[in-house]
């Protein structure tokens, strides 16, 4: 479970739009910095989720 909190909405925001709508957002690349532990893998896990389940026949690579 992800907590959203007023540090993180933005963070949670760009992640949304970039699994709504793929290469098609202003937050193209997404780059997501912080320390260790904050959640980071998190949140890309949780893109790459939504976008198989969206378009179940999508490849996809990240680099962590």
């Amino acid at each position: 479970t992800f907590i959203e909190g007023s540090h993180n909405q933005f963070a949670k925001a760009a992640c949304n739009s970039v699994a709504q709508t793929p290469g098609s957002t202003p937050f193209n690349p997404l780059l997501i910095y912080s320390a260790t532990g904050l959640g980071k893998t998190h949140l890309l896990q949780a893109i790459g989720n939504k976008i198989l389940q969206r378009y179940l026949l999508s490849q996809f690579h990240f680099d962590l």
